[in-house]
C-alpha cells in the first residue's frame, strides 16, 4: 500500500496508461485536498478534477485503484457533468479495501462495488454507507461514531463479519439504526454486530456460520434467524441486550463441531426476553443453556425443555431458565423437567 505522501501518489499514477500529466495533477490536487480534510474548500482544484474525468474512460479510472485507496477517503468524487456521470465512487472486485479516514463525512456510495476479499472501514466519520452491490467477502465496519445506515442488502456469502464491537464497545457503531442484510446465506467464519442502536435485526436468510454473536445491543427489541440451521463452530451469542424481547430460531438444528468446546446458547441478561422458538433443536450432551433473568412466558419454557428430553442422549448439561419473572413450566413442561433431573441433568426454573 502506498505511504500517501504527494510523490508515491505521482509515482502510482505515471504507471496509468494514457493519462495526460495535467490530468495526474487533477487527481494528486484533489487526493491530498482530501487527506488535508479540505474537500469542497477547494473549488477551482475540484472544477479542474471534473474537467479531467470527463475524458477518462471506466478502464483508466479503474487504474486508479492504488491511489484512489491510498487516501483511505473512500475514493474521488463522480464526474458532475459529462463522462462518469454520478453514482458509486468505486466499482468492480477489490481484493482489499480499506477505508478509515475520520475526518470523512457524508454518505458514502459504494454500491457498484460488487466483491471485495478484505473489506475494513474504521474509525470514519460516515453516516451513510451504500454497499448494495456487494456480494461477499470477509467485512469489518466498526468504530464509525456517525454512521447510522449500512445497505449490505445483496451480502450473501461472507468469511468473517464484523459489523460492530467484535472487541468491545470501543469498537461499535453506536448509531447504527438502519442495517440492511436481507440477502445474507452463510458466514464460514464469526459474525458480530454488537453494541448498536437498531431495533431489530433480522437475518431470516442465514442458513449458517462459524459462530452468531448479537450481544449488548441496548435498543434491539427483536432477533429473528428463521433459516438458520447450523453453527459450525463456536455458539449464539444474544445476551445482555436490554431490550430484547423475541428470539425466533426456530430452524436451529445444532452446533456442527463435535470438537469445539462453547456449542452454547447465551440468552442470559436479557430482563425483558418473553419469547424464544427453537422449534428443532438438538442440543449436545454436557452443553448449557442459559436464559436467566429473563420474564419467558410458558411456552418458550416448556419447548426448550421439551427439546433438550427430545435428545435422549441429553444426560448432563445445565438449563437455567429462572430467575426475573419467567413463567414456570406447566402440564408436559413439568414432566419434561423431572425426566431430565432423572438422567442427571441441572434444571433451573422458577
Amino acid at each position: 500500500m502506498p505511504s500517501c505522501l504527494p510523490n508515491d501518489l505521482t509515482e502510482a499514477a505515471k504507471g496509468y496508461q494514457g493519462i495526460s500529466p495535467a490530468m495526474l495533477e487533477a487527481v494528486k490536487v484533489y487526493l491530498l485536498a482530501q487527506i488535508a480534510g479540505l474537500g469542497s474548500s477547494t473549488p477551482d482544484e475540484l472544477t479542474a478534477l471534473a474537467k479531467c474525468y470527463a475524458r477518462i474512460s471506466p478502464t483508466m479510472l479503474k487504474g486508479m485503484e492504488v491511489a484512489l485507496l491510498c487516501t483511505a477517503t473512500g475514493g474521488v468524487p463522480p464526474c458532475p457533468g459529462g463522462g462518469g456521470g454520478g453514482g458509486s465512487v468505486l466499482s468492480g472486485s477489490f481484493s482489499e479495501l480499506t477505508l478509515n479516514n475520520g475526518s470523512a463525512t457524508g454518505s458514502l456510495d459504494l454500491g457498484a462495488v460488487s466483491s471485495v476479499s478484505n473489506l475494513i472501514i474504521n474509525g470514519s466519520g460516515w453516516s451513510s454507507i451504500d454497499l448494495s452491490g456487494l456480494t461477499g467477502g470477509d467485512i469489518q465496519v466498526e468504530a464509525n461514531p456517525s454512521l447510522a445506515s449500512l445497505d449490505l442488502s445483496s451480502f450473501a456469502n461472507g468469511g468473517t463479519v464484523k459489523l460492530g464491537g467484535s472487541t468491545g464497545a470501543g469498537t461499535s457503531n453506536p448509531a447504527l439504526a438502519n442495517l440492511d442484510l436481507s440477502s445474507f446465506q452463510s458466514a464460514s467464519g464469526n459474525v458480530f454486530i454488537q453494541y448498536d442502536a437498531f431495533t431489530s435485526l433480522i437475518l431470516d436468510a442465514l442458513t449458517s456460520a462459524g459462530g452468531l454473536y448479537a450481544t449488548q445491543n441496548p435498543s434491539m427489541a427483536t432477533f429473528s434467524a428463521q433459516a438458520l440451521t447450523t453453527i459450525t463452530n463456536e455458539a449464539i451469542g444474544l445476551n445482555f441486550n436490554p431490550s430484547l424481547a423475541s428470539v425466533d430460531l426456530r430452524s436451529f438444528v445444532s452446533f456442527g463441531d463435535p470438537s469445539q468446546s462453547w456449542k452454547t446458547i447465551y440468552l442470559d441478561n436479557c430482563p425483558n426476553l418473553v419469547s424464544v422458538r427453537l422449534d428443532a433443536f438438538i442440543p449436545d450432551n454436557g452443553k448449557d443453556l442459559n436464559a436467566s433473568g429473563a420474564k419467558l412466558d410458558v411456552a418458550s419454557v416448556d419447548q426448550i425443555l421439551a427439546r433438550h428430553v427430545a435428545n435422549a442422549g441429553y444426560v448432563s448439561g445445565t438449563i437455567t431458565l429462572s430467575g426475573g419473572t419467567s413463567a414456570a413450566p406447566t402440564g408436559q413442561g413439568i414432566l419434561d423437567k423431572a425426566t431430565l433431573i432423572g438422567r442427571g441433568v441441572t434444571v433451573n426454573t422458577n
